[in-house]
């Protein structure tokens, strides 16, 4: 049998209220939010493959869980660093969220939020260096690939993660340039 939305949320803020000793009052205008320790719209990693998708929309958190072929959660905000969450497959949390981009679960797991990795082809090393270390990465393993099209030769074209691919900040990103094989025609 299929709940209403309405009633579900109001009975996790009702709940959350209750474990939280929070008191109660009429609703805040739709376009009133918490502000959060950090912005909790986007991609996060549990260091494993799961990569949960956050989207908050005035307090009301939708988690897709696709990436685990599980069913998407409902939660809330309960304050600028605090928040609950129901996993339909599952219970339902609370969590502590740490600046720069960190959500420590009741249940022990600690999810991390993830950037796009920049797109490194066609940059020379020094300037795919530049972008990874602008971008919050670390230069990773640098190589480079036989290219019979000479299209890449002394620049990137090939890149580990690819181009827009969600990682974590910190990690690292790696690339290879191109190198000449047999009697191709250099621009």
């Amino acid at each position: 049998m299929k709940r209403n939305w309405r009633k579900a949320i109001s009975t996790m803020i009702v709940g959350a209220a209750l474990l939280t000793g929070a008191v109660l009052t009429a609703a805040a205008p739709a376009n009133a939010a918490t502000p959060t320790v950090f912005d909790l719209n986007g991609i996060f990693s549990d260091g494993g493959s799961a990569r949960p998708a956050i989207t908050n929309v005035n307090d009301i958190l939708t988690v897709n869980m696709s990436s685990q072929h599980r069913p998407t959660a409902t939660g809330v905000v309960l304050a600028t660093d605090r928040i609950i969450v129901s996993f339909p497959d599952d219970t339902t949390y609370t969590a502590i969220l740490q600046a720069p981009g960190t959500i420590r679960w009741s249940n022990g797991s600690v999810w991390t939020k993830t950037k796009p990795v920049p797109n490194l082809i066609g940059m020379s090393p020094g300037q795919a260096n530049t972008a990874i270390n602008a971008a919050g990465f670390t230069i990773g393993l640098i190589g480079t690939f036989p290219d019979p099209s000479c299209q890449f030769l002394r620049v990137v074209g090939r890149q580990n993660p690819g181009p827009g691919a969600p990682a974590i900040p910190g990690s690292p990103v790696g690339y290879s340039t191109g190198v000449r094989v047999g009697n191709c025609q250099v621009p």
